[in-house]
Formats: C-alpha cells, sequence, structure tokens
C-alpha cells in the first residue's frame, strides 16, 4: 500500500512538472507573440523552487527505501552477589567444648580402702586400694612403707605387698598434690598377716672337677 502510494504520488509530480512546462512553452509562445513578460519571469522563478521540491521528495523516497537500523544492544554489567556463610561448625563445636577449670592445688579426701583397720589377710600379695577425691583438688601421688622400712619411691601406681612378713604389719602412706607447694597428708594402716609367703628357690651352683692324671716319668 505504501509503495502504490510513493507510486502515485510521483506520477502527480511528474504530471505537475509536465504541466509546468507546457505552461511555460505556452507562456513562452504568448510572450515571444503577445510581449508578457511579467508572466513569463514569474513562471521562470517558479522553476528552482519545482526542482527543489523534486529532490528532496527523491531524498526522502529513497530514506524510506532504506531498512530501519537494527539498534546496537548495549551491554548490562550483571552483579552477583554471593551471601557469605557462617561458619557454624566452628562455633557449634566450641560451644560444645566444656570449660576445663583449674584444679585446687591441695590434698582432698584421701583413704585406704583395704584392707580395713585389724584386719586379718592371708592373700598374696596384698592389694592396697586408695580412694581418692578429683571432683575439685589437683591429682596426687604417694609413697608407702611397711614396719617403719625405707620410703618407696611417689608414684599414682596400685599397692600390691609382695611376701609380707608374717603377723602385725604397720602400713605408713603419705600423700602429697602433684602442684608444688599443694600440701603433704600421712595415714596409717595396721592389719595382721597370716598368709604363706612365696620362697623362690636359689638355685646352687655346680663345680665340675676333672680327675687328674699321673704322669710316669
Amino acid at each position: 500500500m505504501k509503495s502504490l502510494l510513493q507510486y502515485l504520488y510521483m506520477g502527480g509530480m511528474w504530471n505537475s512538472i509536465k504541466r509546468f512546462f507546457i505552461k511555460l512553452q505556452r507562456d513562452f509562445g504568448k510572450i515571444t507573440g503577445k510581449k508578457h513578460h511579467l508572466e513569463f519571469f514569474t513562471a521562470l522563478l517558479s522553476l528552482p523552487v519545482l526542482i527543489t521540491v523534486l529532490i528532496l521528495n527523491i531524498s526522502n523516497l529513497n530514506n524510506n527505501k532504506k531498512p530501519a537500523a537494527t539498534p546496537t544492544p548495549q551491554k548490562q554489567e550483571i552483579v552477583i552477589t554471593i551471601p557469605q556463610q557462617q561458619n557454624t561448625t566452628t562455633s557449634t563445636n566450641q560451644g560444645n567444648v566444656p570449660t576445663k577449670k583449674a584444679c585446687e592445688p591441695i590434698v582432698g579426701d584421701v583413704s585406704i580402702a583395704s584392707p580395713d583397720e585389724g584386719d586379718t589377710v592371708t592373700d598374696n600379695p596384698v592389694a592396697v586400694d586408695i580412694d581418692t577425691d578429683t571432683s575439685g583438688p589437683c591429682a596426687v601421688v604417694w609413697s608407702y612403707r611397711i614396719n617403719g622400712g625405707a620410703w618407696s619411691s611417689f608414684d599414682d601406681k596400685s599397692i600390691a605387698l609382695f611376701n609380707p612378713p608374717s603377723g602385725d604389719i604397720t602400713l605408713d602412706l603419705r600423700i602429697k598434690s602433684i602442684v608444688a607447694g599443694g600440701g603433704e597428708k600421712q595415714l596409717t594402716r595396721h592389719f595382721t598377716y597370716k598368709g604363706t609367703s612365696t620362697v623362690t628357690p636359689t638355685a646352687t651352683p655346680t663345680i665340675a672337677t676333672t680327675p687328674s692324671t699321673a704322669v710316669t716319668p
């Protein structure tokens, strides 16, 4: 439809120009015959205007035939924000870790659980059980001796008396804290041992003798 209108429009323009030149020719004939100078110059001056209109119309038609320019898409910057994850594992683990309380540098409630005072023991070795309180005080170590003998070294191991002498036994126990300046405590327990001592036989070395041989001169 648009092309048809343009065609008709162009046809109308050419008809107008054609009529203009016919009129110009007719007027020129009249001028040469009747000397109408005014009409001749008027037609002559309108000629550039018609040519200008013709050029403009042709230019507009050519511009309409050109395809519309496709707009260049502008690049858009896409910003992606990644939320920072919180380290919940570390906080959870830290919350589950119990706070370690400092122990008290003292000797707490320590007692000899067995044998009891005045017991008669027949087992060999004689096991000595020691109860200690570790809820608040620091750990302790102990040393022992029997019947006023030499003291053993300090440690926290169980006490087992191998082959104790038969009869009345006096067990002395001294306890001290592992922290310097924590104090010391001493306990004494009396019991009777009527067990059988195990004697390890000692092998007597034998000397082998070689009979001498008489030499006859």
